[in-house]
């Protein structure tokens, strides 16, 4: 299996995409979580705060 890529790119996992993370991993492959740089609002704040909590365990998370 030379020269497989074994990785794959989720952009803005947001609550399904959660699901599609799962199903990434039971597939034996490596998900790669990309989300935009979030504002320095509330509102941004809590939204990352939401998505590093539920991508904790189970992905790569580039920001």
């Amino acid at each position: 299996m030379k020269g497989q890529m074994r990785n794959i790119i989720v952009v803005e996992c947001k609550s399904t995409g959660i699901n599609f993370i799962e199903d990434i991993i039971n597939r034996g492959y490596n998900p790669i979580v990309l989300e935009p740089k979030m504002t320095d609002t509330e509102e941004g704040k809590n939204t990352k705060k939401a998505f590093m909590r539920n991508m904790k365990e189970s992905s790569t998370i580039l920001t």
